[in-house]
């Protein structure tokens, strides 16, 4: 059925072709888990599996399609990562296929099979992400699907029907990649069929599209969750929390300076692992293909209009670039690393092909082209080849777990972080135990077979119910004994500023164990928050720029000058907040004024020495001590010297001091801190979570 009206040499190849991009695929899905993207679609698929409902009992931003055909997969075999993925290797394949029809159907001759290659090899060059189940990876394959689906249809009602499934399940996986597929695939299959046929064609397509999406509603329906499903499609996907800056084009292999602080966003990942992760410095050839690989999806549409205005084009080729318009929405918020891998590998392969059937003369070349077609078919075959050996040899051993037997590439991911956090959670909890996930790695409720007590993947999923997200972790943290906590605080918010109440929650009940302390930063991204004693009530939040003090420096003579207010916009580290005090040649510090709550306590942290660019000097004695209006008495001190071979300046050390006894009275706390000598320029004191607990009277 599906070679109806091939040529037997092109079915033949189209075969092929599909093999060998699903053989690719599945030899590059033995490597690299992926803690985000794969593991929202294994945790929810697990989820549904059970007898939760989509959307109501897990909240998502996404269509269901991709959920669905995961859930469907463990219902057939089993819940694991390889059977996820063979179902993204057998869409691959199909994709791969599809490639190879469009540009020998466009007219590419020989060079539809470098366009296929260019397919087939994706799951190495743009490693990790082609190879993972992802909502983004089925609607890509299922957007390429469609394209040649639409093509077909051109010349039969069934296949438009067919067509128009395809493209409405795309819009149900990623509903910005359906849209555009579907306003422009549906005008140019009516345009391209047969004159008299055209009424038919439109009918068909559009009443495959309308097929399925009535069908996905009927069911929502039946299941009483339409109201939800459709909110959480429509309303819910708002906000540019993920919006970022499309990379420069020009000059060539130079970015731009107000990109550099964020260039790992932008080279190509495979450059990074092959470096076992190291960044910098860039060579311009890298950049430079970074710029032609974000030029290709917008300059292969700005290039088929041209082209049009040269001769006609054939229906193929204007599936093919639908399809590529399709895939360059990807890049749009957020035009990432990440979401070029989506976009341009049908942009190289829709170039290969517009330009074999652009070039003049290319048709008459006969042996020629097909020579260099066959030639680049190799390149791409053996540099493929070599590439994804080297990734294989520098990848480490699979220890995520028995549930996820990948083997790691990252350097971060073959490190002992996430394993350490798996080990010690599988160690403790009981069967069906419930953890918390704080922020985006839901792979872990896999990994660990712990249960997610909230309806929420991760923190960033759902940007448009922030209100409601927090009500229910709080909730959903009362009876948890163990909270999953990434330490890379403000990659694109702050986890106090978006969840502040929930935060609080876990300063006050929840420590970090002794194991996750004192580590390397590639060792302690990751970990385990473990409930302990109850802290108290935070009464005042000195770490609260509403709460502000009076900041000053100590010269050298001992004057006391003023100084800017203390900084808080830091990421967290190790379940505190930090606060950042500059520092003179003898110190500095902090008053702030208040009356004292009953049964207060003043509670800080001291002892990391440098975070997100803040720095402390070597040594430095802590001293909190307070006034009542005449002069300061000392409550407490605390001395950090960093030595790192002693694992210092990766650990908080606790300050706890008992305050009730000035139950009632108006005091003036002081937070100073005092170098062993003049520290360099720019050095500050670093406090943690600096509060008063207790009922304060403001």
């Amino acid at each position: 059925m599906v070679t109806k009206n091939f040529p037997g040499r092109c079915a033949g190849a189209f075969w092929l072709w599909a093999g060998a991009g699903g053989l690719v695929c599945i030899a590059m899905s033995r490597l690299e888990p992926s803690l985000l993207e794969e593991g929202l679609l294994l945790h929810v698929g697990e989820r549904m599996l059970a007898g939760e409902h989509p959307y109501r009992d897990v909240v998502l931003t996404t269509g269901p399609v991709p959920y669905a055909m995961v859930t469907g997969l463990f219902a057939l075999f089993e819940p694991s990562i390889a059977v996820a993925r063979s179902g993204v290797a057998l869409l691959h394949a199909l994709a791969t296929g599809a490639v190879y029809a469009l540009g020998r159907r466009a007219g590419a001759g020989p060079w539809a099979h470098a366009a296929a290659a260019c397919i087939a090899v994706t799951p190495v060059f743009f490693f990790p992400l082609i190879s993972t189940a992802f909502y983004t990876t089925v609607a890509t394959n299922l957007a390429i699907i469609s394209a040649w689906l639409a093509l077909r249809g051109v010349g039969s009602a069934g296949w438009a029907f067919t067509a128009g499934v395809a493209m409405a399940a795309t819009a149900l996986s990623k509903q910005s990649m359906g849209v555009l597929l579907a306003v422009s695939v549906v005008p140019s299959l009516i345009l391209c069929a047969p004159a008299g046929a055209r009424l038919r064609r439109g009918f068909a397509v559009c009443a495959g599209g309308a097929a399925a999406t009535v069908t996905t509603l009927v069911v929502f329906a039946a299941l009483g969750d339409l109201e939800v499903f459709v909110r959480s499609l429509v309303a819910l996907p708002r906000g540019q929390v993920f919006a970022s800056s499309f990379i420069n084009l020009w000059p060539p292999g130079i970015l731009a300076p107000d990109l550099a602080p964020r260039a790992v966003l932008i080279v190509p990942e495979v450059f990074h692992l092959l470096r076992d992760g190291r960044a910098d410095p860039y060579p311009a050839s890298i950049i430079l293909i970074t710029q032609i690989l974000y030029a290709l999806p917008l300059a292969g549409l700005v290039l088929t209009l041209v082209a049009r205005m040269t001769r006609p084009l054939p229906p193929a080729l204007w599936m093919f670039a639908c399809a590529n318009l399709a895939c360059a929405s990807n890049l749009f918020p957020r035009a990432d690393a990440g979401h070029l891998a989506f976009a341009a590998p049908l942009a190289f392969a829709y170039a290969v092909c517009l330009a074999a059937v652009w070039v003049p003369g290319n048709r008459s070349l006969g042996s020629v082209s097909r020579v260099a077609a066959g030639l680049a078919v190799l390149a791409l075959a053996v540099t493929a080849s070599w590439t994804g050996a080297r990734l294989y040899e520098r990848s480490g051993d699979a220890t995520w777990g028995p549930r996820v037997t990948v083997r790691p590439v990252n350097p971060s991911k073959r490190a002992g972080a996430v394993p350490r956090v798996i080990r010690y959670l599988r160690e403790r909890l009981a069967t069906n135990e419930a953890i918390f996930v704080a922020r985006t790695e839901p792979l872990l409720y896999f990994a660990t077979g712990a249960r997610n007590p909230t309806p929420f993947t991760g923190l960033l999923q759902v940007w448009g119910t922030r209100g409601d997200q927090q009500d229910e972790i709080l909730g959903a943290l009362e009876d948890v004994r163990f909270v999953v906590m990434s330490d890379t605080d403000g990659m694109h918010t702050f986890y106090a500023e978006e969840l502040p109440a929930v935060q609080e929650e876990l300063e006050r009940r929840f420590h970090v164990p002794e194991t996750f302390t004192g580590r390397t930063p590639d060792e302690d991204w990751l970990m385990v928050l473990e409930r302990g004693r109850d802290r108290g009530p935070t009464s005042i939040d000195l770490a609260d720029t509403a709460v502000a003090p009076d900041a000053w420096l100590r010269q050298a003579d001992g004057r006391q000058t003023p100084a800017p207010l203390p900084a808080t916009r830091i990421p967290i580290r190790q379940n505190r907040r930090p606060m950042a005090l500059e520092l003179g040649p003898r110190g500095g510090g902090a008053d702030w004024e208040f009356v004292v709550p009953e049964d207060a306590r003043f509670q800080v942290s001291v002892g990391f020495r440098r975070i997100h660019g803040w720095r402390q000097p070597n040594r430095l004695r802590f001293e909190v001590k307070v006034s009542e209006g005449e002069g300061f008495r000392t409550l407490g001190v605390q001395r950090v010297s960093f030595d790192p071979s002693q694992g210092a300046g990766r650990r908080w050390s606790d300050l706890d001091i008992d305050l009730s006894a000035l139950a009632g009275r108006r005091v003036v706390l002081r937070l100073e801190a005092v170098p062993a000598k003049p520290p360099k320029a720019g050095r500050v004191a670093l406090w943690g979570s600096p509060r008063i607990t207790g009922s304060a009277e403001r």
